[in-house]
């Protein structure tokens, strides 16, 4: 079995037969692990946890594109590189503050139509200048040099079949 490579956090991943280990996570040519999140509007990390529906969407990466696909919706390709005017995000996740610069409006509508929510979101990309959060903070057996982005505590979860059954 492959492994699998999540972009955004909490939607489908893209099954991989190799990828490079980075300190942030894995990485697949331009996609990288957890890089991409949804925020409500106040900042705050939405997850599968609160949004069930996050799970439905599938993301793809091709020529410098981030393609979500979702039951009923037209897919939406956003850009990999994002415009220098898109505006950063003060993130909170897990009770920790990180970065994310915004994707853009068409990108929030496309989520906000599909999760038929009350509450508006947003779609932010961590971007390598940005601060990463360090898992330490939480948890006292990581390495004070350990890095993590939007994952939930390390940059790279293993699980085997075997470990499940």
């Amino acid at each position: 079995r492959s492994s699998d490579l999540y972009p955004v956090k909490s939607c489908r991943g893209i099954p991989l037969d190799q990828a490079e280990c980075t300190k942030l996570g894995l990485k697949h040519g331009e996609p990288r692990d957890r890089h991409w999140l949804v925020i409500k509007e106040d900042g705050h990390a939405v997850t599968a946890r609160q949004e069930p529906r996050l799970v439905l969407i599938s993301v793809s990466c091709k020529e410098g594109f981030l393609t979500l696909s979702a039951p009923d919706m037209k897919d939406l390709s956003v850009p990999v590189k994002l415009p220098r005017t898109n505006p950063v995000w003060n993130c909170r996740i897990f009770g920790h503050d990180i970065q994310g610069k915004d994707c853009g409006d068409e990108t929030a509508h496309w989520i906000n139509y599909f999760l038929k929510g009350n509450e508006p979101h947003r779609l932010v990309q961590f971007e390598r200048h940005m601060k990463p959060r360090n898992p330490k903070e939480e948890f006292a057996l990581y390495d004070q040099n350990d890095q993590t982005v939007y994952s939930d505590l390390a940059p790279i979860m293993l699980l085997s079949e075997a470990s499940v059954e």
